[in-house]
C-alpha cells in the first residue's frame, strides 16, 4: 500500500491551523474551511480528522465552509462567499487549487497578507506562495512518487516474492513533508 492518509492530512491542517492562529496571537481565530468535493471520502475523511484536531483549542472556529471542486476559479468563487458573509476571517485552509483562488480573492479585497493560509498538496504554486511568505504552511502529498514506489514495490512482488508492505510517500521528504517558508526551498 502506497498512498497518503487523508486522516493524517486532516490532522496535519488541524495542527498547523492551531499554529498559525497561535503565531498572530488569533482569539478567536475565524476560520474558513475549502472543501475540494464535500460529499467525497477523502474530504469527510480529511474534514473529521481536522476537526478532531482542532477540538480542543477554543480560539480556532470554523465560521465558513466552501469548496472548490480542486480548481482556482472555484477556489476564488468560494473565498468570495466567505468573505462577503464573514469580513473578520482570520484563516484559509483548503487545497493549494482553492488556495490559489484564495490569493485572488484576497488581492482584490485589498486582504492580501492579513488573511493566513494553510494548504495541503505542495504544488508549484503552493512551494510559491510559501517562498514568497503568503501561505502559512502546506502538508506536502507527492502522487508522482506515490506511482513510482507502487510500481516498483509491485515489480518487486512479482520478480522476487518480496513484500513492501506500507510505503509512505513523503516520509523522505524535509519535514516529513511539511512545508513552511523555511524549507520552501528545498521541494520541488
Amino acid at each position: 500500500n502506497v498512498t497518503f492518509v487523508p486522516t493524517k492530512i486532516g490532522t496535519q491542517l488541524g495542527q498547523q491551523v492551531i499554529e498559525a492562529c497561535a503565531s498572530k496571537n488569533l482569539d478567536p481565530c475565524n476560520v474558513g474551511y475549502l472543501y475540494d468535493i464535500k460529499a467525497s471520502a477523502l474530504d469527510v475523511a480529511m474534514n473529521k480528522s481536522f476537526l478532531a484536531a482542532i477540538k480542543s483549542t477554543p480560539a480556532v472556529k470554523v465560521v465558513a465552509e466552501g469548496e472548490d471542486f480542486f480548481t482556482p476559479a472555484n477556489g476564488l468563487k468560494a473565498v468570495q462567499d466567505m468573505l462577503q458573509s464573514h469580513p473578520d476571517l482570520s484563516l484559509i485552509v483548503g487545497s493549494d487549487q482553492g488556495l490559489e483562488g484564495a490569493v485572488q480573492a484576497l488581492a482584490a479585497t485589498n486582504k492580501t497578507g492579513k488573511i493566513l493560509m494553510v494548504g495541503f498538496g505542495a504544488s508549484a504554486a503552493g512551494i510559491d506562495g510559501m517562498i514568497s511568505g503568503a501561505w502559512y504552511s502546506i502538508v506536502a502529498q507527492a502522487p508522482a512518487s506515490e506511482c513510482r514506489l507502487g510500481v516498483k514495490a509491485l515489480v518487486e512482488a512479482i520478480r522476487t516474492g518480496k513484500v513492501s508492505g506500507t510505503i509512505d510517500p513523503v516520509a523522505a521528504l524535509p519535514n516529513h513533508g511539511l512545508v513552511t517558508k523555511a524549507n520552501a526551498k528545498e521541494f520541488t
